[in-house]
């Protein structure tokens, strides 16, 4: 019963990616260029999980999708941060950054780890520096006066949905070749707590979404 109850909820759990989607779209003309940046991170989520589920569902390796999927997640993401942290952080540095990560990502996937397999180092990487600038907006908003953090509490709900995914996962990215080795029930398990990480993740860009549509 239990195993039954698991695998439903690893296989169809991130169908609650549809709720923020849904308040994203509803309400993409109204919001500034950061909330549309996010209407396009879901669309791109909703994109890979979909292939991704078909190309397993067919016994097909889905890999080179996370691959690809990694990258421009990444400059989606750091688009975001940057539109938030305008004056803290320099513009030269997100520069570098867009720039670096990406050529690291595809000599990982060529010539380091190969496409086929999970890409480690760079889902390690990508949440490093992800939770380097989420916990950088919350550095910002201290130093700022209270009619600025409260625009900013909308946001606050998707920069938390963010931090705790990536601090969260970075452990299984960082170890999935030892969880590749278990058996397919123990990385079921493991890849589930993923699952509800990013569960966790869509419904607090939910709470953000609606906090930006109410305000």
């Amino acid at each position: 019963m239990f195993e039954q109850l698991r695998s439903i909820f690893f296989e169809y759990a991130n169908i609650i990616l549809l709720l923020p989607l849904l308040l994203a779209i509803a309400g993409f003309t109204a919001y500034p260029l950061k909330l549309k940046i996010i209407t396009g991170y879901l669309l791109l989520a909703l994109v890979t999980q979909a292939l991704s589920f078909a190309f397993w569902k067919q016994r097909i390796n889905n890999y080179p999708i996370l691959h690809v999927y990694t990258v421009i997640e990444y400059l989606l993401l750091l688009w975001f941060y940057s539109t938030l942290l305008t004056d803290f952080i320099p513009r030269a540095a997100f520069l570098t950054l867009a720039v670096a990560f990406p050529v690291f990502a595809i000599i990982d996937s060529v010539y380091i780890e190969h496409i086929y397999t999970f890409n480690t180092y760079g889902r390690s990487l990508e949440a490093l520096i992800f939770i380097f600038l989420s916990i950088s907006w919350f550095v910002k908003i201290v130093a700022e006066d209270e009619k600025t953090r409260q625009l900013g509490r909308a946001i606050n709900y998707i920069n938390s949905g963010f931090l705790i995914y990536f601090a969260g996962s970075i452990a299984m990215f960082s170890y999935s070749s030892y969880v590749e080795q278990m058996t397919v029930s123990h990385r079921i398990n493991v890849w589930t707590i993923h699952t509800i990480l990013a569960v966790q993740l869509y419904i607090l860009i939910a709470i953000g979404l609606w906090k930006a549509r109410t305000k």
